[in-house]
């Protein structure tokens, strides 16, 4: 869906790329251990994890979170209700106060999601009856 929702971004000179190591077979899932990955691989590169600023406010319950705050920059996409505190950058964007888990609840009910998301990922969504 991530490819599907930045196809337009991902033509041309990207400014964007896909990592689909947590994809892999055997593949932990664990952002620690894609975010040291990429660690090994590029030592010398800088990383910057994105993430919601409902999954920011959950971030002691991850798995080793104090240490992926020492191998990345952490920047949160804001929300209404919620601020980052002075650890993390916040990407300046027009929050919506809606989360995944509203539009996976949303598609459940059979309502429509199409001003949520992406036309063509609200396809695929669709045609694989996924979240019902």
């Amino acid at each position: 869906m991530l490819k599907l929702a930045l196809a337009g971004e991902l033509r041309g000179e990207a400014r964007y790329a896909i990592d689909e190591r947590e994809l892999q077979p055997g593949a932990s899932g664990f952002t620690f251990d894609s975010v040291a990955s990429l660690k090994r691989e590029n030592p010398a590169s800088r990383y910057l994890l994105i993430m919601g600023a409902d999954q920011y406010e959950k971030r002691a319950s991850w798995h080793r979170w104090t240490e992926i705050e020492q191998l990345c920059d952490i920047a949160v996409c804001a929300r209404p209700g919620i601020k980052p505190d002075g650890k993390a950058r916040t990407i300046p964007m027009t929050p919506m106060d809606i989360s995944a888990s509203d539009i996976r609840a949303r598609v459940a009910r059979g309502e429509d999601i199409s001003s949520l998301v992406p036309a063509p990922v609200a396809g695929y969504i669709r045609t694989r009856g996924l979240y019902r």
